[in-house]
């Protein structure tokens, strides 16, 4: 369907004020920036459409005396569609009171059918308001299908209408000289210059705050801009309330935004523009969350320390995770050192922890891209148990009936660490040994076997030893004390070989830390070396054997 568009020639609709008095006054304009648009198709619908329908525009208006009964107007329009106008259009102007209701109404003869296309025609006529009372009053336009219909047909499509749909040209006053003035449009509050919000969680408004003179009623239309500059601007659609939500659905990467308010008047008062409102998005800040914190305890072995700690945690907005290990000094994971190269989800619990070290402590920082906050996880306590060897030398005496204090006799290889150790008599043989304590009493010759015991603690196992106590009236043979005495083992800890000095004439037996025999080996020289290349890095206990003697000594190989 083909659609028709009315436009006023030069936007001039003026209104001449024929004088009746005896003198003349000098002429009062008003200027009115508005323009009241109709768009109606030739079937004589309603069509929005822009560019589509008739279009007035005033721009004048004059009076020259106390406003009479009597009035004279001229319109100019212009056809500037494709055909005539098909449809019945009549044009009535009215007086409103303060709440727009009409007080007096003219029916105008205009008749926009006769415009040809592209054609100009001026209407003219003199307008009488009958029964119109003294009194302040606005002046309005509206447009009908029919003169008997009491509100306009054709409504208007800008903000300074009636909700009846008349379009107000301007303020005039009966009875008294008059003087047309529009309504002025002041902004009080100008929105924020400057909003940061957060992707995701944008809940902010902009708001403006504004007055307007002749009590006129103020409506508002916000924009958004490209750039930091209100003369330019898209509008909004259903953002009509002084007061504006921030898109919830902006992000950071679009950032920054643009608004501002156009605060619109009826009257034919001008518009105004509000200062640009600039709103920064900045991207969430990544959360970090742990959700498997390390073991709280985990007790491991001296010398064989295989076991690990580990940790697991997400982020939000796929940021990207680090990993810090530290090692405390305490069960707080408020302060600590960090661990050099200790910087994956999982920590490899150190081999060379001791049991005389005895617990330690460690957790993991976890880091996040983003700028997040790291978070640190609970302690995990790593106990470490130690494997004790008992070392006790046989024992000579050449006289019965003797009380011996055994304390200290037999040695732990953790020293004072390894616990407590106590001395059972496991076979008195022909001595009627027995023991009170420490103390060992024997009252005939012969050979006793005695056993020492420690049953470990927190950090170190249980070892038993034992030894033998020979009672005789022999001389006890030279090389067995000083078998002892000079015996050395060295370098250690060791890589790959060590040296042995003074057990040439003994058996050499290499125990790992769980109690298996490693190596055998029978030491003929006085310094003789043992080579070891094969074993792993671990903690082992030499065991030399001389002439029902024996003797260990811990050994570390690296």
């Amino acid at each position: 369907m083909k659609r028709f568009i009315f436009h006023l020639l030069k936007y001039i609709v003026f209104a001449n004020i024929l004088l009746f008095s005896t003198g003349k006054v000098p002429a009062q304009t008003l200027n009115i920036e508005e323009s009241c648009r109709y768009y109606v198709d030739k079937s004589g619908k309603i069509d929005l459409n822009p560019g589509q329908g008739w279009v007035f525009s005033v721009t004048n208006v004059r009076f020259d005396d106390n406003f009479s009964d009597i009035q004279e107007m001229t319109l100019s329009i212009e056809n500037s569609g494709t055909e005539v106008m098909l449809t019945d259009c009549v044009i009535k102007l009215s007086l409103l009171d303060c709440n727009d209701a009409v007080v007096s109404s003219f029916t105008t003869n205009w008749n926009v059918k006769i415009i040809k296309v592209c054609e100009t025609v001026d209407f003219n006529e003199k307008v009488i308001f009958e029964n119109a009372p003294l009194g302040i009053y606005k002046l309005a336009i509206g447009l009908f299908r029919n003169e008997s219909d009491p509100k306009p047909t054709y409504n208007l499509d800008n903000a300074i209408r009636t909700e009846d749909g008349f379009f107000v040209i301007g303020t005039i006053e009966i009875g008294k000289q008059t003087i047309v003035t529009t309504p002025v449009i002041t902004i009080t509050t100008q929105p924020a210059v400057t909003t940061n919000v957060t992707a995701g969680g944008i809940t902010g408004n902009l708001s403006v705050a504004a007055n307007v003179t002749q009590g006129a009623k103020l409506s508002y239309q916000w924009y958004s801009a490209t750039t930091k500059n209100n003369t330019e601007g898209t509008e909004i659609s259903n953002t009509t309330n002084a007061t504006f939500s921030i898109p919830p659905t902006l992000t950071a990467s679009g950032s920054p935004y643009y608004y501002f308010c156009e605060v619109r008047a009826m009257g034919g008062a001008s518009s105004v523009r509000s200062n640009i409102a600039t709103v920064n998005v900045s991207a969430p800040i990544p959360v970090i969350t742990i959700t498997s914190q390390p073991a709280v305890t985990t007790n491991v072995t001296e010398g064989d320390i295989t076991d690990n700690l580990s940790v697991a945690a997400n982020v939000t907005q796929d940021a990207t995770l680090s990993y810090q290990w530290y090692s405390a000094t305490t069960n707080d994971n408020t302060e600590g050192t960090e661990i050099s190269d200790a910087t994956n989800a999982t920590f490899a619990i150190p081999p060379t922890l001791t049991a005389s070290g005895s617990p330690y402590y460690y957790f993991c920082e976890v880091r996040a891209t983003g700028g997040a906050s790291s978070v640190r996880s609970n302690v995990a306590t790593i106990k470490v148990i130690g494997i004790q060897t008992l070392t006790a030398a046989n024992l000579f005496y050449t006289t019965a009936d003797n009380n011996v204090d055994l304390s200290g006799h037999a040695t732990s290889s953790a020293g004072a660490n390894g616990g407590a150790i106590t001395y059972l008599v496991t076979d008195a043989g022909t001595t009627e040994a027995k023991i009170e304590g420490s103390v060992l009493s024997f009252n005939s010759m012969g050979v006793a076997t005695i056993t020492a015991t420690t049953t470990g603690n927190d950090n170190y196992d249980g070892a038993t030893t034992t030894f033998m106590v020979t009672v005789t009236n022999e001389p006890v043979s030279s090389i067995e004390i000083p078998f002892v005495q000079n015996l050395k083992v060295y370098p250690n800890p060791f890589i790959d070989e060590l040296y042995i000095e003074g057990a040439n004439g003994s058996a050499l037996r290499v125990i790992d830390s769980k109690g298996a025999t490693e190596h055998i080996q029978r030491i003929v020289n006085s310094d003789e070396i043992v080579r070891l290349k094969r074993l792993p890095a671990n903690v082992y206990f030499f065991r030399f054997e001389k002439e029902r003697i024996t003797h260990t000594i811990k050994v570390i190989k690296n």
